[in-house]
């Protein structure tokens, strides 16, 4: 058996569409590092007396279930924790080959559970990643929607409470974490990878910068199968401004940006007041009137039509919005000012 001593948890923690995936490649590209595509398995366990959401009905009665069964120990929660924490070694151990050292865990939504994940597990490293947030809201609409406005209401509050969770977490823990800024890995890689691995205390490889193209992931819940990475470069950083295409999408934007956490934006390397600039510096020539119709399309679908027949509608009007740009009429429509 190996010598759990020298072996490790690390943590990811980051909003979707932030690099965590690319992040995660480039990371088990290292010989002493092991992952496996997206776990999900502390979403539940760490959450056992937080389960309304989840179990509905039985939700209530979880919780209490749970809570009593915690607080009978003779520790209490933190025994509950130490025994948590051997058992999720256990797992994530179980992958980890004769010499490799971490097990990587990158579950998007564990930015939920930040708190609760270091408690559980005080002595892992734990890596924040950070992004410009119009760029994550950008990738979101692109990736998911092929363009469109957002229909899911779990999208939203990962893009709306998401930042304030991330930095909070990042508050608690910054002594003893590492941070990263999206743009800064895309731009001088082997530098913030580097400073990764100084934090964990692992040599440097020069292989990781190719090996990383080869990396896959077991799992079904693996956004690498989708959004293939090839190489690192910049072009993302600024991607977002090319789909700023019109003065309603400004304006979205515009309202993102100003209805999240400030410090957020400032850990991603930016600012409110740079972001705005940097907005009002696109300039646009339509209106965006097709844009807005499907704005309010995705704001009825989410907030008053079901899940199954939201998917079909969605279909529909995405048929729609082509024809109306395949027979120029939301061109003419925008054809109004320069904005």
């Amino acid at each position: 058996m190996e010598d759990q001593s020298r072996q490790n948890l690390i943590f990811i923690f980051s909003l979707p569409r932030s690099g965590s995936t690319l992040l995660q490649r480039l990371l088990a590209a290292h010989t002493k590092i092991k992952t496996y595509a997206e776990p999900y398995l502390l979403l539940p366990l760490a959450e056992l007396d937080n389960l309304s959401d989840q179990y509905w009905f039985y939700g209530k009665r979880c919780n209490t279930g749970v809570l009593d069964l915690i607080d009978g120990l003779p520790g209490g929660r933190d025994e509950f924790n130490q025994k948590l924490n051997k058992f999720i070694k256990s797992i994530y151990f179980s992958f980890l080959g004769k010499n490799e050292n971490y097990f990587l865990d990158k579950t998007p939504h564990n930015y939920y559970i930040i708190r609760q994940i270091s408690n559980i597990f005080p002595e892992a490293k734990f890596i924040f990643i950070f992004r410009n947030p119009l760029a994550v809201y950008s990738s979101f609409k692109q990736s998911f929607y092929r363009g469109h406005n957002i229909t899911n209401n779990y999208l939203v509050k990962d893009l709306y409470t998401g930042p304030g969770n991330l930095y909070d977490g990042y508050a608690l823990l910054k002594d003893k974490a590492v941070k990263v800024i999206f743009r800064d890995l895309l731009t001088n890689p082997e530098r913030e990878l580097n400073k990764i691995m100084k934090y964990l205390d692992l040599d440097y490889e020069p292989g990781m910068m190719k090996e990383f193209q080869n990396v896959t992931f077991k799992g079904h819940v693996n956004w690498d199968k989708t959004f293939k990475f090839n190489s690192v470069n910049s072009q993302p950083v600024s991607k977002w401004k090319k789909y700023t295409d019109s003065w309603f999408e400004k304006s979205i934007n515009r309202k993102y940006i100003t209805s999240i956490d400030e410090r957020y934006i400032l850990e991603s390397g930016n600012s409110l007041k740079g972001l705005l600039k940097e907005l009002r510096s696109i300039k646009v020539a339509k209106l965006g009137i097709a844009n807005m119709l499907d704005y309010c399309f995705a704001y009825l679908f989410r907030n008053f039509v079901s899940q199954e027949t939201r998917l079909k509608l969605q279909k529909m009007f995405a048929h729609f919005f082509y024809v109306l740009h395949l027979y120029g009429v939301a061109d003419y429509l925008d054809s109004y000012g320069n904005f």
